[in-house]
């Protein structure tokens, strides 16, 4: 054969296998091609689970029913549904055993017992079903266990992969007789705030929306409040969520002002009725003319919080003083802060049939809220417990490293005796791995800021090996209140994100019966604590915990039993380090920056300052201080750019605070050798300030500041004239700084910047002679213009006579104009002729 034929018979048979593999793909049917990824995304949005108030558990010979739900998410109907329960003899019987089993990786194989079938299902739709499984097709009858199950929903009655649609791993829990000593469960529920910057921001619709989110009808702690309420559960609260942090306002509220007419009621109603006729006292000033009305005053109890209802700079808004009804009690309420009437006070003149307008949001929507919340508190059962964290929910390992004096103001902080009422255990709850070390420095922390030893909630892991068998989750160890260990993996089955709340409430109850093997008949407890920012729904976790409680194994751990003063808390030394096992909840990383921490330094500096020349500062001062100090909370975790946002919206206020005390900047003409320079300043402030100082100092040496003046008082929302001597040097435009400090020359405002005034100075010795020159000149050179434009004095007599010169003889430089000689003088006058005509 030829050589040259090889190439050609490779490419021919390269060609004629390249068509079998093109006609091979071809002929394969279409709706075989997409079977298997059709499967998988309909699993994916139908879902079948089970009923958490029934969660199947085997009590007698009668069998048991399954009770569950089909959820059929997908855009594709169910012709012909069928459910198919499967059971497996492969005992549960270890914590780890359920964890194999629930991740797919048991060698168990269940076997089909039941089935039923729930016809069509159509796209959006939820079934319900029950199927019974009957005595004899359990496997095995034990006192108590959990078996391997399997819930399956097919198209049709076969069970193939391809007909199934969706697919569950769960447990059938048995329990047969009593049990000696149940397992003791206690459940501790924190409430706290989001990491939401609004419900940090300035007052307005933007901050009361998110608080009505946060704690509001709806949100999810009134969710959770209500939802639990007939749980035992422990709630650790933040006490901000009741005592809420003063908004980010760009101005300081008004001044208090005793209301003798109310000052000796003190019911909540007449406390609201103030408030709501609060608003600010518009100041006279030096400059501003007289008011057209009389000015409003605020209410006795107005909050520091509370931003004033109406500018100091608008119109008044109280009826003018020729009302009929001139009483004090008349107040700015009836009007909005435009100068509008009121839409809830209109008269009973007004057209029934117009359409009652919106309601604004209430500017006390916040304080209405935290009533509301404490009137659910007031409220819980007996069988509930509080405990008070720090205030703002301190991050404390991270205060502990990087701000322990914020920490120690957190700490510091007394409860209010409405809290105080409720509950006085206090207790922490820390981020990050806690070790024997960490525990007595943040024991150290409580008692160095004057409170009680608070009790500590921490992972299991923290005192013993997660592999152990449980004993008791609450220990006494000494320097703290107690010290309370939570089940992480419960935890976590419990308030992990998605999956079905029946599944979650079998699982809990698999690996509850799985502890209790560990160590049948000893008196243990366990302790589950859902997550601060858990986003489980409060009706899953309802569902979850009733569950749970529904079970002969399981008894309550709540009340006293919950905290280190029990008796049968025993003693224990905590582990130098955890032990190694997954962290639950996971821990995010600190969003608290040394950056964030020298910016709160400059910004307690500012709020200082403004204390030192606002008058009755207190308030202000402290309120503003727990404002700042929001930054060092838990919540922040994750969250560096929400952070970031409250740290510069509290910069941003406080500067524009400080801003309301300025020099009006201006351009000045100063003649003079020496004399009074006038330099205004202005306090937009709602409350009185004192001790303002000025400090002026020329740019140049062109001026030379005399004396500067002396501290000023300014009354709230107004503006006054300052003189000071100075003296010019020299002629010339010259820059003054000027910039207001308080008493102790700390700067009012940004240090870095400071108030130029434009000074045009012309000293008098220099320029005054120029001046008089110039007139002089002017003077002579008007005079030499009128004798050459009206040429030679001329008499009006005759020069050649030798009469005497009459007294009344009358010297004209020009002929005689109208009205310049007396019409009363009837003398003739005589005009004497030009010389070339004599």
């Amino acid at each position: 054969m030829h050589p040259s034929s090889f190439p050609r018979r490779a490419r021919t048979l390269s060609l004629l296998v390249m068509c079998l593999v093109v006609l091979g793909v071809l002929s394969v049917p279409p709706t075989l091609a997409a079977t298997k990824p059709a499967t998988a995304a309909a699993q994916t949005d139908i879902r079948i689970g089970l009923d958490p108030t029934a969660v199947p558990i085997v009590t007698g010979d009668d069998g048991v029913d399954v009770v569950g739900s089909i959820s059929n998410d997908s855009d594709t109907a169910i012709d012909d549904g069928t459910v198919h329960v499967a059971l497996s003899g492969a005992l549960l019987d270890t914590p780890g055993a359920v964890s194999t089993w629930e991740a797919g990786r048991s060698e168990a194989k269940p076997e089909t017992v039941a089935s039923v079938s729930v016809g069509a299902i159509a796209p959006g739709a939820v079934r319900q079903f029950r199927v019974k499984i009957a005595a004899a097709r359990i496997p095995w009858k034990y006192q108590l266990a959990a078996l391997p199950m399997t819930l399956r929903l097919t198209e049709g009655r076969t069970v193939t992969s391809a007909s199934t649609r969706s697919f569950a791993r769960t447990t059938l829990q048995m329990q047969r007789g009593a049990v000696d000593s149940p397992l003791n469960i206690g459940w501790v529920i924190p409430l706290t705030l989001p990491a939401d910057p609004a419900l940090f921001g300035p007052s307005g619709p933007d901050r009361d929306q998110a608080w009505a989110r946060a704690i509001g009808p709806g949100s999810r702690i009134d969710q959770l409040i209500t939802g639990l309420a007939d749980q035992p559960v422990t709630w650790l609260i933040d006490p901000i969520l009741l005592d809420p942090p003063a908004a980010a306002d760009d101005n300081v509220p008004a001044g208090t002002i005793d209301d003798p007419a109310t000052s000796t009621d003190t019911s909540v109603g007449s406390d609201q009725a103030r408030r709501d006729d609060a608003s600010p006292t518009p100041s006279a000033t030096a400059s501003s003319t007289p008011s057209a009305g009389p000015s409003t005053t605020p209410s006795a109890t107005s909050s520091p919080t509370s931003p004033p209802t109406s500018s100091p700079t608008s119109p008044p808004t109280s009826p003018p003083a020729a009302s009929a009804d001139p009483s004090p009690s008349t107040s700015a309420s009836a009007t909005t802060s435009s100068g509008e009437p009121d839409p809830s006070e209109s008269t009973p003149t007004s057209d029934p049939t117009d359409p009652p307008p919106a309601d604004p949001i209430p500017s006390n929507t916040v304080e209405t809220l935290t009533a509301e919340l404490l009137t659910k508190l007031r409220g819980l059962p007996s069988d509930q417990t509080i405990w008070w964290s720090g205030y703002d929910d301190p991050d404390v390992l991270t205060l502990l490293q990087r701000d322990p004096a914020l920490l120690q103001r957190d700490l510091r902080r007394p409860l209010p005796p409405a809290l105080r009422a409720l509950s006085t255990q206090r207790a922490v709850w820390p981020q990050g791995e806690v070790g024997a070390g960490d525990v007595r420095r943040i024991a150290g922390a409580w008692t160095s800021a004057g409170q009680a030893t608070p009790i500590v909630v921490l992972p299991r892991r923290a005192a013993e090996d997660p592999s152990a068998p449980v004993t008791g989750s609450v220990r006494k160890v000494a320097g703290t209140g107690g010290v309370v260990l939570y089940h992480e993996d419960l935890s976590a089955t419990v308030s992990s994100a998605g999956g079905d709340p029946g599944l979650r409430a079998a699982k809990f109850l698999a690996s509850s019966i799985a502890i209790y093997q560990q160590a049948p008949g000893s008196d243990r407890s366990l302790t589950v604590a859902v997550p601060r920012q858990a986003t489980t729904s409060p009706a899953a976790i309802k569902a979850t915990i009733g569950a749970i409680r529904s079970s002969a194994w399981i008894f309550d751990l709540a009340g006293s039993a919950m905290n280190g003063t029990d008796p049968k808390a025993r003693p224990t030394a905590l582990l130098p380090a955890p032990a190694r096992g997954p962290a639950y909840p996971p821990v995010a990383a600190s969003a608290l920056s040394p950056e964030l921490i020298d910016r709160l330094g400059r910004q307690r500096r500012r709020v200082n300052t403004l204390g030192t020349i606002l008058v009755d500062s207190g308030d202000v001062v402290d309120a503003r201080h727990r404002a700042l100090d929001v930054i060092g909370s838990t919540r922040w975790r994750g969250h560096p750019g929400a952070l970031q946002i409250v740290s510069r919206t509290q910069s941003d206020s406080l500067r524009a605070i400080l801003g309301k005390v300025s020099v009006n900047p201006s351009t000045v003409n100063f003649f003079a050798d020496s004399g009074r320079l006038a330099i205004t300043i202005v306090n937009d402030l709602n409350r009185d300030v004192h001790d303002v100082v000025l400090r002026l100092q020329p740019r140049k040496y062109l001026l030379r500041i005399g004396s500067q003046p002396a501290p000023l008082d300014l009354p709230a929302n107004s503006r006054i004239a300052v003189r000071s001597e100075v003296e010019a040097i020299s002629p010339g435009r010259v820059q003054v700084d000027a910039q207001l400090t308080n008493a102790d020359g700390a700067p009012i405002g940004d240090p870095n910047e400071v108030t130029q005034l434009e000074i045009n100075v012309r000293p008098t010795s220099t320029w005054i002679y120029w001046v008089l020159g110039i007139v002089g000149g002017l003077v002579l050179i008007f005079g030499l213009w009128r004798s050459l434009r009206q040429g030679p004095r001329r008499t009006t007599l005759d020069p050649t006579s030798t009469k005497a010169t009459p007294p009344d003889a009358i010297v004209a430089t020009a002929p005689s104009r109208i009205g310049q000689l007396d019409p009363d003088d009837e003398s003739p006058t005589t005009k004497a002729p030009p010389p070339d005509e004599r």
